[in-house]
């Protein structure tokens, strides 16, 4: 599933200048999903060599990519298609949930290119899509303040969370949990 989210980033990421055609724009897949429909109808334009993205290095890349999913993708709403490569609702059905009191917590809804109506997002339960989130937040947090990819790339874990620790904080939140 990270691949499809790195294709849709690139697909839905920039205002106006897509980097990538949706999927049924690939001559080689178009004849294996066109019995699903939807999807471009072949007007897709790549973007000019010395316009501003084509330019990004990938370092820049990878940091609007955390930015992007952690503030501009609408988890509640958004699914990813590669397929239609342009930002699609999301199914009732990708909607698990969370208590008792029938509140819901949104998972990750990411379409089947091939199987459409398939979801390949259902196996992240609701705390995993927490951590998900709480992850992306985290890099993008850090991103901001100009960290070093060394710092970016610790590993680490909510507090409360870490089995290590014994310690139950769920109360309080999340700091960085560093392992050796």
């Amino acid at each position: 599933a990270w691949t499809l989210l790195t294709v849709y980033y690139l697909q839905v990421g920039f205002d106006g200048a897509p980097l990538l055609p949706p999927l049924q724009g690939f001559r080689m897949v178009s004849r294996m999903v066109v019995r699903h429909g939807g999807g471009d109808d072949g007007k897709w334009v790549a973007p000019a060599a010395n316009c501003a993205v084509a330019q990004m290095s990938v370092a820049a890349l990878f940091c609007r990519f955390i930015n992007f999913y952690s503030r501009g993708m609408s988890w509640q709403s958004e699914a990813v298609s590669v397929r239609l490569g342009r930002r699609a609702q999301t199914a009732a059905s990708s909607m698990v949930p969370q208590s008792e009191e029938s509140k819901r917590e949104c998972c990750l809804s990411v379409e089947d290119p091939f199987e459409p109506e398939r979801n390949l997002g259902t196996c992240v339960t609701p705390l995993g899509m927490t951590r998900l989130r709480e992850e992306l937040d985290r890099a993008d947090a850090l991103l901001e303040s100009g960290c070093t990819w060394t710092e970016l790339l610790e590993p680490w874990a909510p507090a409360g969370r870490d089995e290590e620790d014994g310690a139950d904080d769920a109360d309080e939140p999340s700091k960085v949990v560093h392992r050796d």
